[in-house]
């Protein structure tokens, strides 16, 4: 299931799968400006997912965000690609951008938007998890560029977390596993991504950080900035 809010008022929920059970399309927005309404029965708004060509992508183990402007969703899948839901005209219409697409390397995906330039960064999506995306969704373009070195972190990672920080005005990439030699390993550390400069780092930390990657569908652990971007949470969904 892929999830984001928009201008800080509105959640949309979208797509995803339940245990012994077929992915879907589903997609759905819940209004948190609204208060007092009951925490067990919360009032979701069921939204259109359209038909044919214009329909919400069918998937899974995917990420979406808006656009800088709030007029459209963006969703990247590793198995549909990409696709965008337009709030004007309340039509979903699926893209694709040749061998740009992302591959299903890992499964699970995450992305952000840059919001002081507007484009999406989707971390080792393509190259079987060593490029990182970069869409331009006004030039409806992509680029790729390189993912950590090696020297940062020893395997291509997947099943991780990647938010904006407006404090920092960079990327904080952290958690995520791989398996090496039929072993699985975890990513225990916190990068920085500055887009300005390509650059990848590795935090320093003072204490040892959680252990977080997804690991199964019943179960995943996911890391969110809330509000301002300032204050990093880690949540079991």
């Amino acid at each position: 299931m892929a999830y984001t809010t928009v201008d800080g008022t509105t959640l949309y929920i979208q797509g995803g799968s339940a245990r012994g059970s077929n992915y879907n399309n589903q997609f759905y927005s819940l209004d948190l400006t609204i208060s007092g309404w009951n925490a067990s029965s919360p009032p979701w708004k069921v939204l259109p997912v359209g038909a044919g060509i214009h329909s919400a992508p069918f998937t899974y183990y995917h990420a979406m965000t808006a656009t800088k402007d709030s007029k459209k969703l963006i969703t990247w899948s590793a198995f549909t690609g990409l696709s965008t839901y337009d709030f004007a005209t309340s039509v979903w219409a699926n893209n694709t951008l040749g061998h740009l697409n992302p591959d299903a390397f890992g499964g699970q995906m995450s992305l952000a938007l840059d919001p002081t330039t507007g484009l999406i960064y989707v971390p080792g999506r393509v190259n079987m998890g060593a490029g990182m995306l970069i869409y331009d969704p006004v030039a409806t373009s992509a680029d790729v560029v390189p993912m950590y070195p090696r020297t940062l972190l020893s395997f291509l990672n997947t099943g991780n977390s990647f938010v904006w920080s407006e404090l920092r005005k960079s990327f904080l990439y952290f958690g995520g596993f791989a398996y090496v030699e039929n072993s699985t390993v975890f990513n225990q550390y916190m990068f920085e991504y500055q887009p300005s400069t390509y650059n990848w780092t590795r935090i320093a930390s003072k204490d040892n950080l959680p252990r977080i990657a997804w690991f199964r569908p019943t179960m995943e652990q996911r890391w969110w900035c809330l509000g301002d971007g300032k204050l990093p949470l880690a949540v079991l969904i």
